[in-house]
């Protein structure tokens, strides 16, 4: 199974990476994948009971007065009949980029906000070899996703205090509504979320009006 679904993968990516069906770049990339998803699987089978519900799924939402076309990775159905909404990644991750009014991975909030069905658990799947592969996130219980814990167990997390996953919920339906009613708004006021640190690794200084002297009133909305 896996290495049909590798050379499927292979062979649909062929025209894009102009690589020769039978080229050596392409039996070390078949290798390389085969163990990467042989391994992969081994976290997925310490799993408890669920059922991959969707993937790549794209629909149109409308929050905070704009609407956004959106596609996650992956959704599965557990257990009890919730959801667990998965986002692949294969670099370094942290659920904490999901917390406060301003995350800085506002993917998974989003469709949680704007979910249809009961959602229990949001994860990150890290898909890389060695020791941090495996999920992370936070969810109602432990024990359904490996790596998954509730947030009021989360010790060594910094920031806001959540009592509970509702309240953790209530807070991602309100930062993104915000969040999208700032950016239909545009209002005046320009704040990068890290200050110097977000400018100095912006491609878009050419489109910025910071740097020209833009108004920075406390009282107008923050917007960036």
């Amino acid at each position: 199974i896996i290495d049909h679904a590798v050379d499927q993968a292979l062979n649909e990516a062929r025209s894009a990476a102009a690589w020769p069906a039978q080229s050596r770049l392409r039996a070390l990339e078949a290798a390389r994948l085969r163990r990467l998803v042989r391994e992969w699987l081994e976290c997925e089978r310490a799993r408890d009971a669920f059922r991959v519900d969707a993937t790549e799924t794209a629909r149109d939402v409308d929050i905070g007065g704009i609407r956004l076309s959106v596609r996650l990775d992956r959704v599965d159905l557990l257990r009890d009949g919730t959801r667990a909404l998965i986002d692949y990644k294969t670099g370094a991750v942290a659920r904490a980029s999901w917390l406060g009014p301003r995350p800085d991975e506002p993917q998974l909030p989003l469709y949680f906000a704007t979910a249809d069905e009961p959602v229990t658990a949001l994860v990150f799947a890290r898909v890389k070899r060695g020791i941090d592969m495996g999920f992370t996130g936070y969810g109602v219980l432990a024990g359904n996703v490996p790596g998954v814990i509730p947030i009021e167990s989360d010790t060594r997390r910094r920031g806001p205090a959540y009592a509970s996953w509702d309240e953790l919920g209530a807070e991602w339906e309100s930062s993104t509504a915000t969040l999208a009613s700032d950016l239909a708004s545009c209002g005046p006021r320009l704040n990068p979320k890290q200050g110097a640190q977000t400018c100095a690794t912006c491609d878009l200084q050419g489109l910025c009006r910071i740097g020209a002297g833009a108004v920075t009133d406390d009282s107008q909305t923050d917007t960036v």
